[in-house]
């Protein structure tokens, strides 16, 4: 929250800037506070994009905020007018001694100032940094919440994710320095990474209180320590001491920075991953402190529209109509099951048009669809699916789902992001199953076998214009499948490619798009060619490990420094599949391999590092995840000129880690196990 107060109307700007400023709007906001004088200050001024076409000179501005003196000052531009009302403004942010590119209590600051001028309610404006990076703000009047509150806001920030992109966890002499300028022991350092707006995270001990209380920090030592073109120093750690879920201290150019919004675009995504946890409450420690309630979307969704069509009809299981075939398929015994080759006798389909939503459910006969050649997803790939499976189990004979709504989650937003229409996850779940009970009988009680279910959703609009698909077809078919391994698991062998890219920042790889695996058939017969089964996808000049074919990828190795077992795979910076497979590994492994002293992490790993380790012998195990073989172990990559051995001995097919989880996440689909991941389809 923030206290909203205005300048005198002469104001601190005096001198040869008067009449050149004089008209110039001047308001100060006090931000995460709800007393005047407690919070981060912000002096917000509002240039008329009429009189200033172009922003003064920086040396004015930079004048400005020297004159005035607090953390902050913010200069905005109205730019434009969107849809519905949103309006955009650029913002630029000055501390006294320079510009900063992105500052997101500056932000908070301005929301609040421009929401006076906007209508009731919550109201939406966009903001657009220097450097490019967009902030979408809402705000609102408090005053309604509590009487006295008076002039309080409310504001909520959507920031972009800025993930941790490099670790320094092994940089001994770097530990040790920060520890030093900190005052904690080096083992209190648990964690040193950097994302792309240079922010260096160092997370301590939770037993370590780096409150501004209990701790002086050397900050000028701290500057000097960090790594090469560091814009702050971010002192993290589990906030249980302070009463939250995280807290954080943070400085920058040698000095304690008191103001850090722009901070979260890190922190956040960091601790999401860390505690498992969406919704999270943040403290900050400095001498001015407060307390923000965030939470991780995991990406901002990059839908043209997301409410476009909010308050069309959505699905409605209640009006499902069902045509059962006349002709039911004979069975095809389990030893002849080829993975999607055999379907079952029905199908769900769901009409929606952008005039009516969602129309009626239908479950019918198996059958082809009668589509006009002009069907946009034919020519512009409108087109998005999920894979998941249906499980007999022998305890109760009842059918089981594995965690639905990871899939319906994804697939709503693969949809959003191609202009398809969404859906009510649930209602969809609810219709998968009916389909599931009518086919019933070919969902087999051996152990192993299960029933794969592929929903796909198409844009189906007669046209060759482009732009968002007037109808659409959600469809859902099921194929009888087998073990991935009928005679035990049999390791793979992979070739690191880079000379071929299978997802980049700002893509789509992170989306279950159809138009994302036809690119990777061509590598991966190259690889095939050399004897080798899947392509180990590198990404960029550094060669980080991404993914393996279409799996997520996991890698078990001994720490260099501590000799500390870690299970690591690649963060979700927006180029990797949010897998749910890879989600129940990483789950499943900090409920029960921390307590045996792993460390598990998602954090980037290189090429260089994992032949580093191989050579060094510790390198662990390496496999692959996903919904089809749960995992895939791996047993040697080729690179280069060489060929990495991933752990496993010549009689060895899976190593442990890879056994443990496939025993696991088995054990709960076919509950075995009864856990809350378990789905079990009504009768």
């Amino acid at each position: 929250m923030a206290r909203l107060w205005e300048f005198a109307e002469d104001g601190p700007i005096k001198g040869p800037l008067k009449t050149d400023f004089e008209n110039w709007g001047q308001v100060m906001i006090d931000t995460m506070t709800v007393e005047a004088f407690k919070g981060n200050p912000t002096p917000v001024f509002e240039l008329d994009p009429e009189e200033y076409r172009e922003w003064p000179p920086k040396p004015v501005l930079q004048t400005i905020a020297r004159e005035l003196n607090q953390s902050y000052t913010v200069f905005i531009k109205r730019v434009e007018e969107g849809r519905d009302g949103h309006v955009k403004y650029l913002i630029r942010s000055f501390t006294p001694e320079k510009e900063e590119l992105f500052c997101g209590h500056g932000i908070m600051g301005a929301a609040i100032v421009l929401s006076e001028q906007l209508a009731p309610g919550w109201r939406q404006l966009i903001f657009e940094t220097i450097c490019g990076i967009r902030v979408d703000g809402y705000t609102r009047d408090a005053s309604s919440l509590d009487g006295n509150l008076g002039d309080i806001w409310t504001v909520k920030l959507e920031l972009p994710a800025e993930p941790v992109i490099e670790w320094f966890d092994g940089d001994v002499k770097l530990r040790e320095t920060i520890a030093k300028s900190l005052g904690v022991d080096v083992p209190e350092i648990l964690a040193l990474g950097r994302n792309a707006l240079m922010d260096l995270v160092i997370e301590v001990s939770e037993e370590v209180d780096f409150s501004a209380a209990s701790m002086t920090v050397d900050a000028v030592g701290l500057m000097n320590a960090s790594p090469r073109g560091t814009r702050s120093q971010v002192i993290t750690s589990k906030g249980g001491r302070y009463g939250v879920d995280f807290a954080k201290r943070v400085f920058a150019y040698g000095c304690e920075d008191q103001a850090t919004g722009s901070t979260h675009c890190v922190l956040i995504p960091y601790w999401a991953s860390r505690l498992n946890k969406s919704a999270m409450k943040v403290k900050q420690v400095s001498e001015r402190t407060g307390v923000v309630d965030v939470q991780t979307t995991r990406q901002r969704s990059l839908a043209a529209e997301d409410d476009i069509y909010s308050k069309l009809p959505g699905i409605d299981p209640s009006k499902l109509e069902v045509t059962k075939t006349i002709t039911p398929k004979e069975l095809v015994p389990n030893k002849d099951l080829v993975f999607g080759r055999t379907f079952t006798d029905h199908m769900l389909s769901i009409e929606w048009t952008a005039s009516q939503g969602w129309l009626p459910p239908r479950i019918t006969p198996y059958q082809n669809l009668s589509l006009d050649p002009a069907t946009c997803v034919f020519h512009y790939a409108f087109e998005c699916f999920e894979g998941m499976k249906a499980y007999k189990c022998l305890k109760d004979n009842s059918l089981r789902l594995f965690r639905p709504e990871k899939n319906m989650e994804r697939m709503n937003k693969s949809a959003a992001r191609i202009a398809l229409p969404t859906f009510e996850g649930d209602k969809l779940i609810d219709l998968i199953g009916k389909l599931c009970v009518l086919d019933e009988r070919f969902i087999s009680a051996e152990k192993g076998y299960s029933l794969y279910i592929r929903p796909t959703l198409i844009g189906t609009q007669r046209t060759l214009g482009v732009g968002p698909p007037g109808s659409a077809l959600l469809y859902v078919i099921a194929s009888p499948v087998g073990p991935y391994y009928p005679t035990g698991f049999k390791a793979i062998s992979l070739e690191a490619t880079d000379y071929a890219v299978r997802s980049w920042p700002g893509g789509v790889g992170d989306k279950k798009l159809g138009a994302n695996y036809a690119p990777c058939i061509v590598p991966q017969l190259k690889a095939a060619k050399k004897g080798l089964h899947q392509n180990l996808w590198l990404f960029g000049p550094e060669e980080y490990i991404t993914e393996v074919g279409t799996m997520n990828l996991f890698v078990c190795i001994k720490n260099k420094e501590t000799g500390q077992k870690e299970l690591l795979t690649a963060p979700l910076d927006g180029t990797i599949l949010e897998g749910v497979t890879r989600d129940s590994v990483l789950a499943l492994a900090r409920e029960r391999l921390e307590p045996e002293g792993w460390n598990v992490a998602e954090r980037y790993v290189k090429m260089q590092d994992l032949a580093e380790a191989e050579s060094e012998g510790r390198l662990i195990e390496v496999f692959g995840a996903g919904t089809a073989a749960i995992v895939a172990p791996v047993r040697n990559i080729a690179w280069k000129d060489r060929v990495l051995h991933c752990g496993l001995k010549p009689n060895e097919e899976a190593g442990e880690v890879a056994s443990r989880m496939k025993s696991w996440i088995e054990g709960i689909q076919y509950g075995d196990e009864e856990h809350p991941w378990s789905y079990k389809i009504p009768a």
